[in-house]
């Protein structure tokens, strides 16, 4: 008698009886044309934006770049400086007697 041989058996068959759950998939020109039926359903309209409107954006992102661009340096400095100064006490005073 073969131990384990229905174990086997029963697997093959939920894989054989799962394939039919699959579904098939739909061709690309399929998708495509789903795709497109919809957006012609919905036409989306953007707004556009006035060149002055642009120039403004444009500015406040620059402010907002040097910002934090600023922030971000004084930050490292500030890590930098107090790493620094630990590692000094460590090293050269000895202070916590390693």
């Amino acid at each position: 008698m073969n131990m384990g041989s229905g174990h086997a058996l029963n697997m093959i068959r939920v894989l054989k009886s799962n394939r039919s759950w699959i579904q098939k998939r739909k061709p690309y020109k399929e998708i495509r044309e789903m795709y497109q039926d919809n957006l012609a359903i919905h036409h989306i309209d953007f707004k556009k934006a006035t060149p002055e409107q642009l120039a403004r954006i444009k500015e406040n992102l620059i402010l907002y770049n040097k910002r934090r661009t600023r922030k971000s340096i004084i930050l490292i400095s500030t890590i930098l400086i107090i790493v620094l100064i630990f590692a000094y006490l460590v090293l050269a005073k000895n202070i916590f007697n390693f």
